[in-house]
């Protein structure tokens, strides 16, 4: 899970959805290290915004590469736990695990919705 405070965002979002945060499709540009139109050119990030790119497209690199997204030198990246339910969180401040993510998110709310 990417998870780019607002404020650390170079994208462009529609203007009614000021607080929209990191959206579907974010992830993106910082995976993929290219420009997209109508939501960033990398180019323009800042030192945070390239690092957090950097972890997080090397992640994807590795997942690719062996179906495992550690990185050498970091903390070994836990396979889910659904008793834990723990994700990995990429952020401008580094990237950690987190058991917190489903209720941060109210993700309970969003599968009660039974939204198609």
């Amino acid at each position: 899970m990417l998870n780019i405070p607002r404020e650390s965002q170079p994208l462009t979002v529609p203007a009614d959805l000021p607080g929209l945060g990191s959206f579907h499709s974010s992830s993106l540009v910082y995976a993929f290290q290219s420009p997209i139109a109508g939501l960033a050119d990398p180019a323009q990030f800042d030192a945070a915004q390239a690092k957090l790119s950097d972890a997080f497209s090397l992640a994807w690199a590795n997942f690719a590469r062996n179906g495992i997204p550690n990185v050498e030198g970091k903390s070994a990246w836990r396979n889910f736990d659904a008793a834990r339910k723990n994700v990995q969180v990429f952020t401008p401040a580094g990237v950690q695990e987190s058991t917190g993510y489903s209720s941060d998110h109210k993700c309970a709310f969003w599968t009660r919705t039974a939204l198609p």
